[in-house]
């Protein structure tokens, strides 16, 4: 076979539509069993190439679509990212079954005899966004440039081909970045198992426990103190500032800006400049726990109303602190279902133990230190490990859809064993 003729190209709106997602209200969300899935951006995340319904967080009835005026995308459609940072991230994926999209979303609906759906997904997937998108604070792209948008189209045949080579190929590349991700979980998760005997247990092994009346403190040194949070730190949520997203736009600055979920912009000024221990206040990550809910902020910045801002009473050893608090079962603390929140109040009175002597505190800070060092040594490389897999992926893939190698001949081992000219 003749690889497919690089300059046989055709836009993205010649092969089918280009249309936004709906809205989608608040007190519709968070049903479950219903025929068609609505999804949200994040459920990008959950699925490298076809979104079903177990990939939903929300589902709806075709009564509901058509009450919320919300299109119903065919399966075979190609979903990606149409505002925000995430458009930025190149993660398109195709629908299994007929599906709803949110407004952050667009979806390409193809003509069932313009391109095979997963070969269209593939040249989709090299394309770059960002020289499309329109300025502004928030990055977003709209139908007509993204329809302006070129991928080659070979024959049927050559699609088919290409594809199956592809399947192959990519398949090795996500089972070996797979590993990578394994070895960083594993990683994480012994660091953290590292993390909570020391704080929760101390550094000497041989010393003598206590069993708590507290169940969520269990075993714990029989020198070390128990109370309520609010006996071991000062609560400074009194200084916090919140900045809409629309001011800090026009304020750019160097100083961190923490919200909930650690520093999500920077600023012009700072309120505060000292190291203090930050607790997340609300949000789902609450109870999902995926990131941590409390951070250590150093230096100059800024904090909004979205976390509590602790300063310990024994002013030492933060980095113990910031983990007594993280590895803490928080659930029982929580309001909220739809919103999580961690009240102040909550918070204060969390029961928590605690070493009594500054010495052993700072131990145990060495110790988290140690061992959180040599575990993001070990995470780096491996994350360094997956972008290069990523780049050889990506970089095989351009190479397949435009006919730069012929798929027939391609050395797995060795590299492309006829490259066109």
């Amino acid at each position: 076979m003749s690889p497919p003729d690089p300059r046989q190209s055709v836009t993205l709106k010649s092969l089918g539509n280009l249309k936004g997602g709906s809205g989608f209200p608040d007190h519709e969300q968070g049903q479950k069993g219903h025929a068609i899935p609505f999804f949200k951006v994040k459920a990008l995340d959950r699925s490298p190439f076809l979104l079903s319904t177990e990939h939903a967080d929300d589902t709806i009835t075709i009564e509901t679509a058509r009450r919320l005026g919300a299109t119903v995308f065919p399966s075979g459609s190609i979903v990606f990212a149409k505002v925000g940072a995430a458009l930025l991230l190149a993660r398109f994926r195709v629908l299994a079954q007929p599906s709803c999209i949110d407004n952050n979303m667009m979806a390409l609906r193809l003509r069932p005899d313009a391109m095979l759906p997963r070969f269209a997904w593939y040249a989709i997937g090299v394309l770059d966004f960002s020289y499309i998108v329109n300025p502004g604070a928030v990055p977003s792209v709209n139908a007509g440039k993204v329809g302006a948008q070129m991928i080659p189209c070979p024959s049927a045949e050559s699609q088919k081909k290409i594809t199956d080579f592809l399947d192959i190929e990519t398949k090795q590349s996500d089972v070996l970045a797979g590993k990578y991700q394994t070895l960083i979980d594993l990683t994480e998760e012994k660091r953290l198992a590292l993390v909570t005997r020391v704080v929760t247990q101390g550094v000497d092994a041989a010393i003598p426990m206590q069993r708590s009346a507290y169940p969520n403190i269990g075993a714990t040194p029989q020198h070390w103190e128990i109370g309520p949070v609010k006996r071991f730190f000062n609560v400074l949520d009194g200084r916090r500032i919140p900045i809409s997203s629309e001011e800090r736009s026009t304020k750019p600055g160097p100083y961190p800006y923490y919200g909930a979920s650690g520093i999500i912009d920077h600023v012009e000024g700072y309120i505060f400049d000292e190291d203090l221990v930050l607790v997340s206040e609300d949000g789902a990550n609450l109870l999902a726990r995926s990131t941590p809910i409390s951070f250590l902020a150093t230096g100059k910045y800024w904090v909004n109303n979205h976390a509590h801002i602790l300063r310990p009473k024994n002013y030492d050893s933060l980095a113990f602190w910031t983990e007594r608090l993280e590895v803490e079962n928080i659930t029982p603390y929580v309001t909220g279902s739809a919103q999580p929140k961690l009240t102040i109040e909550a918070l204060k009175n969390m029961i928590i133990s605690a070493p009594t002597s500054m010495e052993e505190r700072s131990e145990i800070a060495r110790q988290i230190e140690q061992v959180t060092e040599a575990a993001n040594l070990l995470k780096t490389a491996a994350r360094t490990a997956i972008s290069l897999i990523a780049e050889r992926r990506k970089a095989i893939v351009a190479a397949a859809v435009t006919g730069l190698i012929n798929v027939d001949t391609y050395d797995r081992e060795h590299g492309p064993a006829e490259v066109a000219v």
